[in-house]
């Protein structure tokens, strides 16, 4: 069963970008873990995953995030590219509308009738919707309800055992679960995507990094 969260924010232009770093780059900091090893006699060593404290400018939020600056090079610029694509689209009543989706993945293997085929079988999916007003004047309450969505989204996507444990895996099964080019990090395997616009009107950006 593919478990589905979604969570909101509303903000003004000014807030757009922090409010989306903290959302994504939270949940991919939950979602990755540090670098598999293996000896020869095939034992696994699970390597640390930096971290660091991320004070955002625009409004009191404080997020963690993985310290991986090839990841994060992926990941910012996604971010960049949402943002300018939600800057730019349909104005309506003061308001545009975009929305991120990550989808977690797995590689399945199966074997019939001596023919292999792989599956690609998602596992947990979410959705992040954010409003940009005009003229926003951001309050504390504001920004404490941005924080207080990241939180549970942080709490219930370490409520999941399955995808929280952060477990070696054999040598030869390592790129099914994980993506493995990064040097500093292994996050899980992901596509996310991104969608602006208003109903009736919606322009949808798909990335993939595997």
């Amino acid at each position: 069963m593919v478990r589905h969260f979604e969570y909101e924010a509303v903000v003004g232009e000014p807030q757009l970008k922090d409010a989306v770093s903290g959302f994504v780059k939270s949940l991919f900091y939950l979602r990755s873990c540090g670098k598999f090893t293996y000896s020869k006699d095939g034992k696994c060593d699970m390597g640390k995953m930096e971290e660091k404290d991320v004070w955002c400018e625009s409004f009191p939020l404080v997020y963690i995030c993985a310290t991986s600056p090839e990841f994060d090079k992926d990941i910012s610029e996604f971010i960049d590219e949402f943002c300018k694509a939600l800057k730019a689209s349909e104005e309506r009543n003061g308001e545009r509308k975009g929305s991120i989706y990550v989808e977690l993945y797995e590689i399945k293997t199966e074997e019939r009738f001596m023919i292999t085929s792989t599956t690609e079988e998602v596992w947990e999916k979410y959705t992040l919707n954010f409003t940009m007003k005009d003229n926003f004047e951001m309050k504390v309450r504001h920004g404490r309800r941005i924080q207080d969505a990241i939180v549970k989204m942080c709490k219930e996507a370490c409520d999941q055992p399955d995808a929280s444990a952060r477990t070696c895996v054999e040598e030869s099964k390592i790129g099914d679960k994980f993506i493995t080019k990064y040097s500093d990090v292994q996050p899980f395997r992901y596509r996310i995507s991104h969608e602006t616009g208003h109903k009736g009107f919606k322009l949808l950006n798909m990335f993939g990094f595997s």
